[in-house]
Order: structure tokens, then sequence, then C-alpha cells
């Protein structure tokens, strides 16, 4: 008896057919009702994810670039990071095959300069 009655509707219930289970009517709080501001204020604002960049509140942010990791260097330009990357892979290459006891990599001129 007890499974017979999980799986039967209960009295006075609709059937629960496709599209049943969404909610009808009302508002759930959307994109338009959303504010930073008020996050800001809210004492619960730890809660949100982001509330430290797009809802600071408090003397630590005054001043502070809070988006700097986002921000590019202003030395920073392609060739000058592919020089890095060039560097830093011959550099490991060396150091692995010394550990191995090969003899380094011959190489032209190094990147980047005069010779």
């Amino acid at each position: 008896f007890y499974l017979l009655s999980l799986s039967l509707p209960r009295r006075g219930s609709p059937p629960m057919g496709k599209g049943d289970s969404q909610r009808t009517g009302g508002s759930r709080g959307g994109r338009d009702q959303f504010d930073w501001d008020q996050v800001r204020e809210d004492k619960h604002r730890e809660n949100y994810i982001g509330h430290a960049v797009l809802a600071p509140k408090g003397r630590w942010q005054n001043g502070k670039d809070l988006s700097w990791y986002a921000r590019a260097r202003k030395d920073e330009s392609l060739a000058n990071l592919r020089e890095e990357r060039a560097r830093a892979r011959e550099m490991e290459d060396d150091m692995m095959r010394a550990r191995l006891g090969m003899a380094p990599a011959k190489r032209g001129p190094a990147v980047g300069s005069s010779e």
C-alpha cells in the first residue's frame, strides 16, 4: 500500500505534466531589479560573488584600482611577450639538458641581442 500511494496523485491536486513544473505569476527578481548599490548597503553583501569589486564599501578601496588584474601594462607588447617566452623556453631547455648530463644546445644569436 505504501508504494502504491507514492505513485498516485493526491486528491484535489492537478496531474503533473510537461510544463506544469514552472512557476506562474509573480516576480522572482530579474536583471532589471538588481542593483549593485543595493548590495553595497546590504548587511549580507559578502554572500554576493564579486561584491568586493562591484560593490566596494569602506576605506580600504579608496584610491585603489580594483580591476588592476584586467589592465594591460604599458610596457607590454606582443613582440616583448614572445621574446620573453622564447628566452624562458631556451633557459628551461638548457637547465633540463644540464640535469640530464647532455651538452648545451647550439643556437644562433640570442633573441633580442645585437650580435
